[in-house]
């Protein structure tokens, strides 16, 4: 093993640990149905103009019923739904990891999982990014919360850095890491027209990641 090799591993035994510390496997309960309709009305609404009567008439409940769920209302219903995105994307792109293939071939499949979950995801998606980074929703969260939800992003960033300095120049890992997670949180707007097929965007990304770290 390379003196960077070791230092993919290293990194992918740290994101994997840092996945299996947060994700929760339970899905599908009430809390988790409130938690996920919730943050498709901030997504599109904003936290301030989602109401809990809204949040309530989105999932057949009574306002005053949700907060048996969540007794600190909609601040404590945010947090809990970006606990479950995050969650919801670990576990798509961690499947393939810690397998041993060539460095390459983990980049294509992590890529390619990142950006398939951006497509496919939606309101989850740009509800993330409203919170991460800072629109309209960070002004609601602790800094304890984000730190939270900050530190499991960033180790995921060093694991793509890691893979990144494997395929191409380990000088230039840390800013085309940083190239290739733009590009997949941007997918979308690679679209060259709304019924372009999913697969021909993700291709498309694929290359574009592999330019930048000269891996073509």
């Amino acid at each position: 093993m390379t003196a960077h090799a070791s230092v993919v591993a290293d990194e992918r035994a740290r994101f994997v640990a840092s996945v299996r510390d947060l994700t929760d496997p339970v899905k599908g309960t009430t809390r988790h149905r409130v938690a996920t309709e919730a943050m498709s009305l901030f997504a599109r609404k904003g936290y301030g103009g989602a109401s809990m009567r809204e949040i309530g008439a989105a999932v057949g409940m009574q306002a005053a019923s949700i907060y048996g769920h969540f007794p600190l209302g909609k601040k404590q219903i945010l947090i809990d739904g970006l606990l479950d995105i995050l969650d919801d994307f670990l576990v798509v792109v961690v499947e393939p990891v810690a397998t041993g293939r060539p460095a390459r071939e983990e980049l294509v499949d992590l890529v390619t999982r990142h950006v398939g979950w951006r497509l496919d995801k939606g309101d989850m998606s740009l509800a993330w990014d409203a919170a991460y980074f800072g629109l309209g929703m960070t002004e609601v969260l602790e800094d304890r919360h984000m730190a939270a939800l900050i530190a499991v992003v960033d180790q995921y960033r060093s694991y793509i850095t890691a893979l990144v300095g494997e395929v191409g120049d380990p000088a230039e890992a840390a800013g085309t890491a940083r190239a290739v997670m733009s590009l997949c949180d941007t997918s979308d707007r690679l679209r060259l027209g709304p019924d372009e097929p999913r697969e021909d965007v993700v291709a498309r990304v694929v290359t574009l990641v592999l330019r930048c770290c000269r891996a073509e």
